[in-house]
């Protein structure tokens, strides 16, 4: 076990070199985690700044924390990080970086790295001030290098090429040139050039604009290796700036451990399901060098059985909310490792066997409004409510057209904002949008409706998360789904209310109430990722069965005669048979699906023609 001792004297540590580099700007002593030792940015016991992280160091697992002594030697050396994990287990290699901010005591700046990601977002961004001047305000890399930051970049195989070489010069040799005419260089630097500088030299140097680097900034990346994981390659001089820790998986004794609190038969269920697609992952990465494999998230399943009550009767179900290739849906498992999963997890007695449909032609239904209700979509509700009720975020999969905004429009309250989605949207754009000031001319950040229900504590629906660009969810949801924090393009930092607390009072950081939670809608797809997957928990709309559609059609229009209802819905078997046929390509696949949605506008404008259903015949 890793021991931490605290020196508030710097002088007792036996590190002469260290003490001489920081001893003029940490007066606040040493943190010793396993002997090695590390400065620290507060004194032990101050009230922690109000970008600090707090209550990561108490989640850290005991597995990991021999790592915190890894970061200490690479902080103590002025060397920058890069924590390798798979996608699926992104958030324990985020937990092990703001832990080790956290037991240094030093403010934290996090940049989430997608596709859309640009030069702006590393160095600065250009802003309207009122009466149109030009200023520039400092990205995260920026502002953590000069305050002397820990800086988190997430995500590093999501950026484009040529994007994150702009961090090069200020990963090896802490310089950059920045758009408003500064420069930064090491402290160290340009201490010797103010000792020795003339007059001449002090004009010359005004003129320049220096700008000197925090002695104790940091660099922590976050990454996947690409191969085997889907991505792209770090570019080997970005990679040669960093020192490289592979975090390690989580283990079935640290699992056991984590759901402790669950019945033993239902651990001993959900550990060995874990392994077994561990080892399917381990042996899919050895035969085929990449992995076209959906990875499991054994973090994703700690942080679903923590937070009560379980919905979920069995491992089966608790295993669907964490794992979506398990679902039922239409398209949701159709590669080959999906079914290797789904025969491993059978012998295995977890998933139950399939029972036969019966040919019972009574159906319990129910109608409210719009919104047709059988028991099965009743189970579906009310797994939903019982799992917004523990505070864990929900997605929402179903065949296009088949419900879903219906099903939410009849749990809604008004308190509840809807934020359709499209695919121009950046990572930016889902939080915040650039707008300007009709009065000044002044450009500004505005609140889009997700970060808007989030300050208010309201519930948000993300309708269509599958139309994004592949990695945009990823990079601005991931922190607000695990960390219950979210960093906003504007600077501003939502914190959870409980962790606010233990913060100086900042206007960078907002509280953000424990009721706000996310409901995203989506249709099952490739674009399902296992690291976006780990942050929902999943549910799935089942198609109607053709006697249940026959019953909903006549209960939503009822003018309709019960002949047209059959045609339609034989009409609708047919069509749905087609969505199986391989010879046929995505895209004539997708124009000959029917959703309800088009069912019912057929049915309502056949049942106002003469010829009622043999004009749709």
């Amino acid at each position: 076990k890793v021991r931490f001792c605290l020196h508030q004297d710097g002088m007792s540590v036996r590190t002469p070199k260290l003490i001489s580099v920081v001893r003029s700007r940490v007066p606040s002593g040493f943190v010793s985690v396993g002997g090695v030792v590390a400065p620290l940015r507060l004194p032990q016991g101050h009230l922690r700044q109000a970008l600090s992280p707090s209550g990561y160091l108490a989640r850290l697992p005991d597995e990991l924390r021999y790592a915190l002594r890894w970061l200490a030697q690479k902080d103590g050396l002025a060397q920058d990080a890069l924590l390798l994990t798979s996608p699926a287990e992104r958030s324990r290699a985020r937990l092990l970086a703001f832990a080790y901010a956290e037991l240094v005591n030093a403010e934290l700046e996090c940049l989430a790295i997608s596709a859309d990601t640009t030069e702006s977002d590393l160095k600065q961004r250009r802003e309207i001030c009122p009466g149109g001047n030009i200023t520039f305000s400092d990205a995260p890399p920026v502002r953590a290098a000069l305050k002397g930051r820990v800086l988190v970049l997430d995500g590093l195989e999501r950026a484009e090429r040529n994007v994150l070489p702009t961090l090069n010069n200020l990963l090896e040799n802490r310089e950059m040139s920045l758009d408003d005419g500064r420069f930064l260089i090491p402290e160290a630097r340009y201490a010797a050039i103010d000792r020795g500088s003339t007059r001449a030299v002090e004009t010359s140097i005004s003129e320049v604009k220096l700008a000197p680097v925090h002695p104790l900034f940091r660099v922590i990346a976050l990454a996947s290796p690409c191969p085997p994981f889907a991505g792209r390659a770090l570019d080997p001089p970005l990679r040669s700036r960093f020192q490289a820790l592979m975090v390690p998986p989580v283990s079935a004794a640290e699992l056991s451990t984590t759901l402790s609190s669950l019945p033993q038969d239902l651990r001993n269920a959900l550990v060995g399901a874990s392994e077994t697609i561990a080892e399917l992952e381990r042996q899919a990465i050895r035969h085929d060098g990449s992995v076209h494999f959906f990875s499991f998230s054994c973090s994703a399943l700690s942080r679903y059985c923590a937070t009560s009550p379980l919905q979920a009767a069995g491992p089966y179900e608790i295993l669907q909310s964490v794992y979506p290739p398990l679902g039922d849906v239409s398209n949701a498992s159709t590669t080959q490792s999906h079914a290797t999963v789904k025969q491993a997890l059978r012998k295995l007695g977890i998933i139950p066997s399939r029972q036969t449909d019966s040919n019972d032609e009574h159906v319990d239904w129910s109608v409210s409004g719009t919104h047709f209700r059988t028991p099965t979509i009743l189970a579906v509700i009310s797994a939903i409510r019982a799992d917004m009720a523990a505070g864990r975020n929900i997605l929402l999969l179903g065949s296009r057209g088949g419900g879903k905004s219906a099903l939410v429009r009849a749990m809604q309250n008004d308190t509840w904002r809807t934020f359709t989605l499209h695919r121009d949207l950046s990572a930016r754009d889902i939080l915040q949008r650039r707008v300007t000031d009709p009065a000044t001319g002044a450009s500004q950040w505005a609140d889009q409706p997700l970060v808007t229900a989030a300050r208010k504590g309201n519930v948000v629906v993300l309708d269509g998360l599958h139309r994004l660009p592949q990695g945009v969810a990823v990079a601005a949801l991931s922190r607000l789904c695990t960390d219950r924090e979210l960093d906003l393009p504007d600077g501003t930092r939502l914190v959870d209310e409980e962790r606010l607390k233990h913060l100086e009072i900042s206007d960078s950081v907002k509280p953000l109430p424990v009721s706000s939670s996310l409901i995203a809608l989506a249709e099952p797809g490739d674009w399902l990722t296992p690291e976006l997957a780990s942050l929902f928990s999943t549910h799935f709309l089942p198609d109607l069965s053709p006697l249940e559609l026959r019953h909903a059609l006549a209960a939503i229009v009822p003018g309709a005669p019960r002949e047209l209802c059959q045609t339609v819905s034989d009409i609708a078997t047919s069509a749905s048979l087609t969505q199986l046929d391989t010879s046929l390509s995505v895209g004539e696949r997708t124009a000959l699906h029917l959703s309800i949605r088009m069912l019912l506008r057929l049915v309502r404008r056949t049942s106002n023609c003469s010829g009622g259903a043999k004009s749709v015949a």
